[in-house]
């Protein structure tokens, strides 16, 4: 393939990704209204109130902080916790991902970022039921509204609310 076959290719592609993108827009939108109240205290309180989101959040701290500070691994043992044994965090119920993501959001304060994170598993669920459907029933109307149908379920909000998604 030359330059200039890829070049078209891209050129397009460029359509379906603004499709894409509108897509996720429309989600993070519904998840907004659907969390209207918690906008407003988006940077320093978190949804939910159990301590699954407090452990979820000293997970991206911790993320952060042996990344950035301690220069370690995140399984790594800590004598943060526990001290002075320490704790081996080999079964602790880390997210990498989530936790590599927030760390750019933590700067502005870590329930900044747990809230970004929290929004982006609606948003996420949403698309990527989206895209299965449209895949199997090649229907874009159908996919859409599968994609809310999942994404805004009951049981993916409750779930939410006490655990990032």
């Amino acid at each position: 393939m030359n330059y200039f076959e890829s070049a078209n290719k891209l050129r397009s592609a460029v359509p379906r990704i603004k499709e894409y993108a509108f897509i996720c827009l429309i989600y993070l939108a519904i998840a907004i209204l659907l969390f209207l109240p918690e906008i407003g205290n988006v940077f320093t309180t978190v949804p939910g109130n159990n301590a699954d989101v407090y452990q979820n959040m000293w997970n991206l701290w911790w993320a952060k902080y042996a990344l950035l500070n301690a220069h370690t691994n995140i399984y790594s043992n800590t004598t943060i916790l526990f001290y002075p044994l320490g704790f081996n965090l080999v079964f602790q119920t880390l997210s990498p991902i989530s936790g590599w993501i927030s760390i750019p959001f933590q700067f502005i304060s870590l329930e900044f970022a747990y809230n970004v994170l929290f929004f982006l598993g609606f948003v996420v669920g949403g698309f990527g039921a989206f895209l299965l459907i449209e895949y199997i029933l090649k229907n874009r109307i159908a996919a859409f509204l599968g994609g809310v149908f999942f994404s805004f379920s009951s049981f993916h909000i409750a779930y939410s609310i006490n655990h990032l998604s």
